[in-house]
């Protein structure tokens, strides 16, 4: 699944949180998909995760198993790969994402030796608040603050559209 989020930063700045998350309970599984990300040069963060008493899981007698993503250009990388694989939301999702890191690629990061600006802008947060629609929840407040009212990229309709196809 591809997550996301607002956190707030030091200062009251708002931040992004973008992953992926392989899940599975079969370690056989999650060790091929670890190859093949190691592969591409993706390094995943593994863990596993023990249901809890009065959480309901599907097999509860089994471990969850969870290769995660977190480095943007990581996440970059595979949803390259997997994005002309996937339907529907999911391939809405994933070009929200591929986007949004594009984007901010093309921004030298402001902590890197060449001092580039990698502030978000108004798309950025526009980009965020539709992957927050795409699943059906409302963005937070300090989210929505940040967008204005009428405001709409002009390649909106050409996403939502390619992800009906």
């Amino acid at each position: 699944s591809i997550t996301f989020g607002v956190r707030k930063k030091h200062k009251g700045y708002l931040g992004m949180d973008l992953k992926v998350l392989f899940c599975n309970t079969d370690a056989g599984i999650i060790t091929k998909a670890t190859r093949i990300l190691e592969k591409m040069g993706i390094i995943p963060h593994i863990q596993e995760k023990v249901s809890q008493p009065g959480k309901i899981w599907l097999k509860p007698d089994k471990t969850a198993i969870y290769l995660n993503l977190h480095k943007q250009a990581h996440i970059y990388r595979l949803l390259i790969q997997l994005e002309p694989h996937l339907a529907g939301e999911k391939k809405y999702r994933a070009k929200l994402v591929i986007q949004l890191l594009e984007k901010r690629i093309k921004r030298v990061n402001s902590h890197s030796r060449s001092k580039g600006d990698s502030r978000y802008d108004t798309e950025d947060w526009w980009l965020l608040r539709e992957m927050y629609r795409s699943r059906g929840r409302n963005a937070p407040k300090e989210l929505e603050d940040r967008i204005p009212r009428d405001y709409t990229p002009d390649n909106a309709a050409t996403l939502k559209i390619e992800s009906e196809l």
